[in-house]
């Protein structure tokens, strides 16, 4: 009888609708809703991006070999729950695979089995270039039943899925195929085999240069070649982000800023204000202390609930320092803060104090800032300190998440109790 082969997610109990089946869709509004849709966020952590301090981000290049630590991380969190991948800030990606085939006899008895279970992981850059490393290793081979060869190929390689991508997508390596003994040697050898996927700029017309790039990977064992049933999302950029041009990241993950309000031992945050001051917006917007008053129920934007409509548009897109948007966002948080024009008769009862600044929410740096007509805001005085340490952390956010400007991207923000130990 002819071989069977087939492939799966190695990391637990995926059903059916765990494994991508994502329809076509290369735009950023495809990109947003695929990484909203898959529910699996990414937390960046305010408290400890403040206590860190602000510091210089170097651009990223791609590593030799994968970091023992994410693989790590890759065999303790990848699984049903994050079927796109176990993604680390946008620019390290694993996933977990089998690749198999089985023989039977002519009465249907098998005869031999043979399978590969691999690590698929890939790192992201930001150091100039469009394209991202991939990295493949078994740790484990299996050879077994009476006509199973340890010299049976197996190959691998990754694959741009160029029907529902950007244009410009490329690999740099055919497939790489080997007898399952040197698959063997090679994972006990801790050696990786890699590939270079790229992003062409020159073929993207949108913003910023910026390209969504779906790939999957493809495997062979000698009999045919079988597509994986999931597919994973890449955007890239040519965007001025600091110091830094041109990066690809993955993307199907939720960007969520999170403040907490205590650190592990019960003591106030160097954001404990700040964080205090957003989580009465989101949960008591009306209270009789929050202000500018309005005569409608406030809606504040942007909170991530654990539950998100990707067809509601309640998140955050980020605007350019000093541009238009922010400068009108600050004036209008401004009359907010000092009871002046459209706020002279609902806005802060006092400006703040000595020591103290006026924070808003949401924040002057996006869209959905206070000037935005369809959403409300909210201010209050707060420390000095705290203020400055929140800020100095939501651009440590946009610079090490590479979150760009307005539809090419967006975040949530989230408030916890505590700081994890």
């Amino acid at each position: 009888m002819a071989p069977e082969t087939g492939g799966q997610p190695d990391g637990g109990a995926f059903t059916s609708a765990a494994v991508s089946k994502s329809g076509a869709g290369a735009s950023a509004a495809d990109g947003r809703k695929r990484a909203i849709a898959a529910g699996i966020k990414g937390d960046f952590d305010a408290a400890a991006a403040a206590e860190e301090g602000a510091g210089a981000l170097a651009g990223r290049p791609a590593p030799r070999k994968p970091r023992d630590a994410f693989v790590k991380n890759c065999d303790k969190y990848y699984g049903p729950k994050t079927p796109h991948g176990y993604i680390e800030a946008r620019f390290a990606w694993c996933t977990k695979w089998v690749a198999w085939k089985e023989t039977r006899d002519q009465r249907g008895r098998l005869i031999a089995y043979h399978a590969v279970h691999y690590y698929q992981i890939g790192y992201g850059r930001d150091d100039g270039h469009r394209s991202v490393r991939i990295y493949l290793k078994p740790y484990k081979v299996v050879a077994r039943g009476r006509a199973a060869s340890l010299g049976t190929p197996f190959g691998f390689v990754p694959v741009c899925k160029q029907a529902s991508s950007t244009p410009g997508c490329a690999v740099d390596k055919p497939m790489v195929t080997k007898a399952l003994a040197q698959w063997k040697a090679q994972d006990l050898a801790n050696k990786w085999t890699t590939w270079t996927i790229s992003s062409d700029e020159n073929q993207s017309s949108a913003t910023d240069k910026v390209s969504f790039h779906r790939f999957t990977f493809q495997f062979s064992t000698g009999v045919q070649t079988t597509p994986q049933s999931d597919d994973y999302m890449l955007r890239c950029d040519s965007a001025q982000i600091g110091a830094r041009t041109k990066a690809c990241v993955f993307h199907d993950i939720v960007p969520n800023l999170k403040y907490a309000l205590y650190k592990a031992n019960g003591s106030r945050t160097t954001v404990y204000e700040v964080a205090r001051h957003l989580k009465d917006a989101f949960q008591h917007p009306d209270a009789a202390n929050m202000y500018p008053k309005e005569n409608h129920p406030k809606k504040i934007p942007g909170r991530y609930t654990g539950s998100v409509d990707p067809d509601t548009p309640n998140w955050l897109e980020r605007v350019p320092y000093n541009g238009t948007d922010y400068k009108a966002n600050s004036n209008t948080k401004n009359h907010a803060c000092h009871r002046t024009g459209p706020y002279r008769l609902t806005g802060l009862p006092s400006p703040p104090g000595s020591g103290q600044q006026c924070d808003e929410y949401p924040f002057a740096s996006t869209k959905q800032g206070a000037a935005n007509p369809t959403w409300d805001f909210s201010v209050r005085a707060v420390s000095k300190d705290d203020n400055h340490a929140a800020g100095q952390a939501l651009k440590k956010f946009y610079r090490q998440w590479r979150i760009l400007y307005f539809g090419n991207d967006f975040f949530y923000v989230d408030v916890v109790n505590k700081m994890p130990r």
